[in-house]
Order: C-alpha cells, then sequence, then structure tokens
C-alpha cells in the first residue's frame, strides 16, 4: 500500500513539472504570438484607406497611420505627441472631455461625425472611437477609425435643399414610378388638388380626370416621355372636391447614369385663372372686333345715304348762287353751299376710313414722277392759302421716279397740307421731297400753332384733336390724320411729328421704294 502510494505522488510531481514547462513554454509561445498579432495589425492598418489612430486618456495622440496623416500633408512623426487641437479649427475633436467621459463610463464604442478645418481645406469625418482597456478592464486609451464623409456630407446638403425646393414649390410636383403609379406629390399638389400623399399613392394620375381631355393627347404624352424628351401642354382636370381647373403640366423622364428611365415628373401649374382671363380676352376681341365692323358698315351705309341727296343739294345751292338776285339771299344760299361742302367732306373722311377699315382700299403700284405729282397736288391748295395771306411752296430737292400708288400717295399730300393750312394763321408751308437710300421722304412744314408735347400722339386717333370740346378753335372732325397715317402703313411707311407750341409743325412722311430712278434732266416750274 505504501508503495501505491509513493507511485501515485510520483506521477503527480511528474505532471506538475509538465504542467509547468509547458506554461513556460505556452508564455513564449504567448508573446510570439502576441507579436505577431501586433505586426498583423500594424501592416493592416497602414493599408487601410482610413485615418486610424490612438491618443490616450488626455488627447496626445500616441499613433497615427501613414494614410492618415498624408491626408494633411503631414508625417505620422509630425502628428505623434501632440494633439488634434494642434492641427485643426473649430473640430468637436475626439479627445473633447464630454465623449472621453461617455467611454471611460460605458466602455463603449461611440460614433461621431465632425467638420474639421485644416489650413486650406474643410472636412467631414466620420469616426468610430473604440476603447483600448488593460487586463483589469480599465480603459487606458482610445482607438478612433476615421473616413473622410466630405461629399456625403455636401451631397446630403445638396440633397436637402432640393428635397426643401421641391417641397416648398408653388407649383405642383408629382413623380411617377414607370408604370404611371404616383410615388411622391409635393405640398402645393395636395393644395391644388385636394389629395393627400397618401389618398394618391400608387395610384394612376388619370384619378385627375375630368373626361374632357381626348384620348390622343394622352397616346402622345406616353409616346413623347417613353422616347425621352419631354412632354408639355394643358389639362382640363378635376379636384377632389369635383371642381374643374386648368393646368399646365411639363412632364419629363427621369434618367439613372446608364440611360435607364427609372420615373417620371411631373411640373404642373395652376392656370385656371389665368385661363379664364384669356377667354375673356378673347370674347372682349371677338365683341370688339364684331362692334368694329358693325361701325364700319354703318358708317359706310350712312355715308353714301347722305352723300347722294347732299350732292343734289349742292348742285342747286350752286345755281341759285349763279341765279338770284337778291344780295340776302344770295348770301344764305352761299350758306347752305358753304355748309354742304364742309359736309361733303365729312362724309368723304367717313367713307374712306370705313373702306380702310373693312379692307376694302386696294392698292395700285405703277412708276410716277413724284416731283411732278408733288407740284400739282400742292399748286390746288394756293388760292387757298391765299385766302388766309399764307403763301405756299414746293422744293423738290432731288428729281426721283418712284413706285407707288398715285392716288394714295396724292390723298397723304392733300390731308397734311390741308391740315397745315387749317392750323396755320400766319406765315407759310413748304412741302418738301426728297429721297434718302430707298425711302421716299415727304415733309410739310407750317408756321401754325403748333402741337405740345403731350399731345402728340392722340392726334393720330379717331376723332382726336389737340383742342377738343364744344369749345374747341377749329373745325374738323379729327378724321384727317388718322386716314393719313392709315394710307402710309398701308404703303409699308411711317409718318412721324416734331412740334414746338406756337412755332409750328414738320410731318415727316418715309414711303419706301426699291426702285428709285433719278432723273437729272426732269425740271419743274
Amino acid at each position: 500500500m505504501g508503495k501505491s502510494i509513493q507511485r501515485e505522488s510520483e506521477i503527480k510531481l511528474n505532471q506538475s513539472i509538465n504542467d509547468r514547462k509547458a506554461r513556460k513554454d505556452l508564455g513564449v509561445l504567448d508573446k510570439a504570438h502576441l507579436k505577431d498579432s501586433e505586426e498583423k495589425y500594424r501592416l493592416l492598418a497602414e493599408a487601410s484607406h482610413d485615418m486610424i489612430f490612438i491618443i490616450d486618456l488626455s488627447g496626445e495622440i500616441l499613433y497615427v497611420n501613414n494614410y492618415g496623416a498624408s491626408q494633411f500633408g503631414l508625417k505620422p512623426s509630425q502628428m505623434i505627441g501632440k494633439k488634434r487641437s494642434d492641427f485643426f479649427k473649430n473640430s468637436s475633436s475626439i479627445h473633447q472631455g464630454k465623449r472621453l467621459r461617455k467611454i471611460l463610463k460605458t466602455k463603449e464604442s461611440v460614433y461621431v461625425e465632425d467638420k474639421t478645418e485644416f489650413p486650406g481645406k474643410i472636412f467631414h469625418l466620420g469616426t468610430w472611437l473604440v476603447p483600448i482597456t488593460d487586463s483589469s478592464g480599465e480603459v487606458i486609451s482610445v482607438m478612433g477609425v476615421s473616413r473622410d464623409i466630405t461629399k456625403r456630407v455636401l451631397l446630403d446638403i445638396e440633397l436637402l435643399k432640393l428635397s426643401s425646393a421641391v417641397e416648398q414649390s408653388p407649383v405642383s410636383i408629382m413623380i411617377t414610378n414607370i408604370s404611371g403609379d404616383i410615388e411622391y406629390v409635393n405640398p402645393s399638389f395636395t393644395k391644388v388638388t385636394g389629395y393627400k400623399l397618401t389618398e394618391v399613392k400608387g395610384k394612376n394620375p388619370k384619378i385627375l380626370s375630368s373626361g374632357e381631355s381626348p384620348k390622343s393627347v394622352y397616346k402622345e404624352l406616353w409616346e413623347t416621355i417613353i422616347s425621352g424628351k419631354t412632354w408639355q401642354g394643358e389639362f382640363h382636370n378635376k379636384r377632389k372636391n369635383g371642381e374643374l381647373f386648368w393646368e399646365f403640366a411639363s412632364i419629363s423622364p427621369i434618367i439613372d447614369k446608364k440611360g435607364d428611365t427609372t420615373n417620371f415628373i411631373a411640373i404642373k401649374e395652376d392656370i385656371t385663372q389665368r385661363k379664364l382671363a384669356q377667354l375673356e380676352l378673347i370674347a372682349a376681341k371677338e365683341k370688339a372686333e364684331e362692334m368694329s365692323s358693325l361701325k364700319t358698315k354703318f358708317l359706310a351705309n350712312m355715308s353714301h345715304e347722305l352723300r347722294t341727296p347732299l350732292i343734289g343739294v349742292l348742285g342747286y345751292a350752286e345755281i341759285l348762287k349763279n341765279d338770284l338776285e337778291s344780295y340776302e339771299h344770295k348770301d344764305m344760299v352761299t350758306t347752305i353751299y358753304d355748309s354742304g361742302k364742309r359736309l361733303l367732306n365729312t362724309l368723304n373722311l367717313v367713307l374712306d376710313l370705313s373702306r380702310i377699315e373693312s379692307n376694302k382700299e386696294e392698292i395700285n403700284i405703277s412708276k410716277m414722277n413724284i416731283g411732278e405729282i408733288t407740284t400739282k397736288a400742292v399748286k390746288l391748295f394756293e388760292l387757298n392759302a391765299a385766302s388766309k395771306n399764307l403763301t405756299i411752296e414746293t422744293k423738290i430737292i432731288n428729281n426721283i421716279e418712284v413706285d407707288l400708288d398715285e392716288r394714295i400717295f396724292i390723298q397723304i399730300i392733300n390731308n397734311l397740307v390741308t391740315n397745315a393750312i387749317k392750323y396755320t394763321d400766319k406765315g407759310k408751308i413748304i412741302v418738301e421731297i426728297d429721297h434718302i437710300n430707298t425711302d421716299v421722304i415727304l415733309r410739310v412744314i407750317d408756321t401754325g400753332i403748333g402741337i405740345p408735347q403731350d399731345k402728340q400722339e392722340i392726334i393720330f386717333e379717331e376723332f382726336r384733336q389737340v383742342s377738343e370740346g364744344l369749345n374747341r378753335r377749329h373745325q374738323g372732325t379729327g378724321l384727317g390724320l388718322t386716314i393719313t397715317k392709315k394710307y402710309i402703313e398701308m404703303l409699308n411707311g411711317t409718318i412721324s411729328v416734331e412740334s414746338k407750341e406756337n412755332t409750328g409743325s414738320v410731318f415727316t412722311v418715309k414711303l419706301p421704294d426699291n426702285k428709285i430712278v433719278t432723273n437729272e434732266e426732269i425740271k419743274y416750274v
């Protein structure tokens, strides 16, 4: 029995020796294994494209990998032994007390995002902070892994801007999938239609249809956007409450980087009020055109109806002027004749205006000697001018031949000269003909009462004069210059006026002619 106990003791001793030897060998292995692991982690850290660093509890940098230091144009040796605040500005750095206290307390990792300013560059960094503990479990340092998230942050900012713009846009915005099912609508859509996003999501936009648009419109719409183009048009749609409204829509495909269409976006504006105003304007325009047509027809008919008997009155008045011997009776007949002439002139003007406005005035272009025609036309006014002690002159600066409507040209001269004589009490009137390049220039110059600056536009309007009302100084309908301007515009010309009150006026007419022929041999008396 004693031998058995001894034998058992020897076995235990040998086992103890072997265990100690094994532990000693294991310790050597542990150190080798730890060294190998450290080398692997160091190589892993140096190969990483993230910034990896270790700091102590005071914030001093104990280690930083090459990539991390190179991001700031530095070497690890330039950063180790210093604090982050020595390099970066405006950074809520990882060594700040609040974060370190949290790590010390919880012994858990923390993720933070910081905006870090380094001379000449701004970074946005996303950093994981991991506590490093000793054998007793106490935190002795902190390892950080930082990644540059600047592009992502800037993209998030841009996306936030775009999202805010869409949400706050005053126009309706709707996004659908490629099948046309609604995925998103902005608040303006809800305001216009009455439908919330939850009510229309997954549904087709046809829930807004009033049924008034033909199928061909939707066919054209789909063919356009499927081909990658933008479709624009108007819809007469229906709100949630059944009220109809007009909207202008611009619908486009959303195409990804591969060139594939992923969605469709519709930007729509409520144009109901604009459409109603447009319809009112069209109705008003049609009404005005109808009234103008009726006025023109009325004036034409009345002119003809009044002119026929008036010519008879004038004829008999002229006979009586010659046959009556009584001075008193002759004076009465003269008054009748002069009044009739004035009325006939008014009727002629009204008839001219109605003929122009009804597009019944014909233009007949022919070659004519502009100087000769002007001289003959002005000569007819010499007696009329002399009755007011006025002189009238014709100045032909160039002897030219042009292609114009002779009848309309003479009418323009007659109206302008008549107007000049009427409003000139002393001095003279000059009718001047010239040409510049391809323009025939007609000037009628007078020394009359002139036209105030604020009245120089209205004189070309129908039935308007410088002096208006019952107490106006000069008689007339106010149609002479209106008809003159219309005649000039029929010949693609222009008329302008320069005038000073109590000094006189200059009316300048420009008439285009592409076939001006100068003839130096023509002489005028």
